[in-house]
């Protein structure tokens, strides 16, 4: 019973962010069968998963107690299309008779609507704008999701974009250089020409996104996850990759350059690429494509590295074993 009860509050967070059971499973490197098997309360997920799905979600641990009376997830309850309850009948009452101006003050759930003291402050919207040669430099506080927008040759030069979530989004020859950007998410967007050089994208997610022709020289790639995406014609040179992961994506006239550490790169297809003067640490390959034709120039790996290598049909030739 307490699984079930679970499972149906995995399901009520989920949908209320529009997410599918495959969206989900995605995030949480999982299949989508898995996320079936919770929500119809036939298993449930470790307590490892379980934070990194709250995060997802947005909700905390709590939400997902059995015993918890919470009817909706934390973090989604400033939903604007959420309706207030309704007054039940028994604390309906007849109109209230004149009162005396020595009477108390109004409380401050019968301050009418109109008072500003009531209103929230009113988000800066960029969706569904075109936005061409802007400087937006200096831009911090950005919490909304910015959805269907088209940037042209704009700067976001030194921002706080921390979290910012980018859907369904065009970017192109846009200046990013030196900014935060961790944990911002990129969905589904075409980001192409822009410069990220200096940039800190810990935690950061591309997914489902193409991105083309950017410049992510020095850039802190810590954890920043590639899913579903396209990369293509770009140099990843100085920047820092520990713990990146590529997966399902395309990689194409990509060449990678300096220490990659603790790195993950499953079911990607290569074409054209090139790890050139790297050392490769401890790093994952997997059920990739053509990675027998990836050239590996003048580089360094550790003995897992290298078996993980050769076993997914790299050519090995010329890496040198430290």
């Amino acid at each position: 019973m307490e699984t079930k009860i679970i499972g149906n509050k995995i399901a009520e967070a989920r949908k209320q962010l529009n997410m599918s059971q495959a969206q989900l499973a995605e995030r949480l490197f999982i299949s989508p069968q898995a996320v079936g098997k919770w929500e119809r309360g036939e298993s449930m997920p470790d307590i490892t998963t379980f934070g990194r799905m709250a995060k997802i979600l947005g909700v905390d641990l709590n939400y997902f107690s059995a015993n918890s009376q919470d009817p909706c997830p934390a973090g989604l309850t400033d939903n604007p299309s959420t309706e207030h309850p309704a007054v039940p009948a028994s604390a309906q009452t007849s109109a209230p008779a004149p009162v005396s101006a020595s009477a108390q003050a109004p409380t401050p759930a019968q301050i009418p609507d109109n008072n500003p003291a009531s209103k929230k402050r009113p988000v800066r919207n960029m969706s569904a704008n075109t936005w061409t040669e802007v400087d937006f430099s200096g831009l911090n506080n950005i919490k909304e999701t910015v959805n269907a927008a088209n940037f042209q040759r704009c700067r976001f030069i030194d921002s706080d974009l921390m979290g910012l979530v980018l859907k369904n989004d065009v970017m192109h020859d846009c200046d990013f250089s030196g900014s935060n950007l961790n944990q911002c998410r990129f969905q589904g967007s075409n980001l192409e020409g822009n410069t990220y050089s200096r940039c800190s994208l810990v935690e950061a997610d591309f997914s489902a996104s193409t991105v083309k022709g950017c410049n992510f020289e020095g850039a802190d790639m810590n954890k920043t996850f590639f899913n579903f995406s396209t990369i293509t014609k770009i140099e990843i040179k100085n920047a820092i990759l520990n713990e990146t992961a590529f997966k399902d994506s395309q990689i194409e006239d990509v060449v990678f350059e300096g220490n990659i550490e603790n790195c993950h790169f499953e079911k990607c297809g290569f074409k054209n690429v090139e790890f050139r003067n790297a050392t490769l640490l401890n790093t994952f390959f997997k059920y990739n494509g053509n990675l027998k034709k990836v050239r590996f120039t003048q580089c360094k790996v550790d003995s897992l590295t290298h078996a993980f290598l050769k076993n997914d049909k790299a050519n090995t030739e010329g890496l040198i074993l430290i």
